[in-house]
């Protein structure tokens, strides 16, 4: 079975970088994925990043301040703060069609331009922020770029071992991923991806070692041949230049993220990878 273990929100913070490289350099992460509109996105920092690590784009509609001039996406941004809505209000937009597809695309060429000029390559992936590439807006845009570049595409299916663990807002990305299936199945056809996700439910205190064996246990079990691992190594980061343009939020300032670090760095990785035939890959490799 090969896994990808993939660091998300590359460039939010310095604090967030040093743990991702430092989960590159003494542990188990293989691949990362770049916010380019965060705070710590630059040609350095993406300069110290290993050859052998594949690089995504982190496709954010949800956090801080767009990369497209605000005129051009006036559905993506609130207009009283000129920043994406965030999270919450994002999906109640979407859900309710209120998310203009053509302002997804201009907002997307934006933020894969920006992509290109910091590491002066195509991304390997592309994956959402929060997820919302999975919404009807954003999913279209998406999947035609990725089959355009051949780009693989983060599918963030939930197994069944992890359904009955999903928060309130991880659950409406699952029934989306559901509608998505169906609509998009044609598209789907023409882009890469793992043949399962892990994250869902082994995010902060809940990535443990003893979790992670048991669904590589699983899926070893059903013959599973590819699986991405999603994870948010980092240091608790509360300074206010850090982020996406609106300072540092819940998660970046807690201290799940070292903790992530902490046991994405263990020694006790390779048993576990040996004991299930688990071969770490980047996305460069599938």
């Amino acid at each position: 079975m090969k896994l990808i273990v993939n660091a998300d929100d590359f460039g939010y913070s310095a604090e967030r970088n040093r743990g991702i490289l430092e989960s590159i350099e003494n542990g188990i992460v293989t691949s990362i994925s770049v916010l380019v509109n965060g705070s710590t996105a630059s040609c350095d920092a993406l300069g110290c990043v290993p050859a052998r690590v594949s690089i995504g784009l982190h496709f954010n509609l949800t956090e801080g301040t767009p990369v497209a001039s605000l005129s051009s996406i006036p559905s993506l941004v609130n207009p009283t703060s000129n920043l994406f809505w965030g999270k919450q209000d994002f999906k109640l937009r979407a859900l309710a069609n209120s998310i203009d597809t053509g302002d997804v695309e201009r907002e997307l060429a934006a933020q894969a331009d920006r992509f290109s000029q910091l590491t002066h390559l195509d991304p390997s992936h592309i994956d959402g922020h929060n997820h919302t590439h999975v919404f009807s807006a954003v999913c279209g845009p998406v999947l035609t770029l990725a089959a355009a570049r051949n780009w693989h595409v983060r599918w963030p299916r939930a197994n069944f071992f992890e359904q009955h663990q999903l928060n309130p807002y991880l659950a409406v990305i699952q029934q989306e991923l559901e509608k998505r299936d169906h609509d998009h199945a044609s598209l789907l056809d023409q882009v890469q991806s793992t043949r399962a996700f892990l994250g869902a439910s082994v995010m902060g205190s809940a990535l443990t070692i003893d979790a992670l064996e048991d669904h590589l246990q699983l899926l070893h079990a059903t013959a599973c041949s590819s699986v991405e691992l999603m994870v948010h190594p980092g240091y608790p980061c509360n300074r206010g230049d850090s982020g996406c343009g609106a300072g540092p939020d819940d998660f970046a300032q807690s201290s799940d993220r070292a903790y992530e670090t902490s046991v994405l760095t263990a020694i006790e990785w390779s048993d576990v990878l040996a004991r299930y035939r688990v071969r770490l890959i980047s996305w460069n490799d599938l």
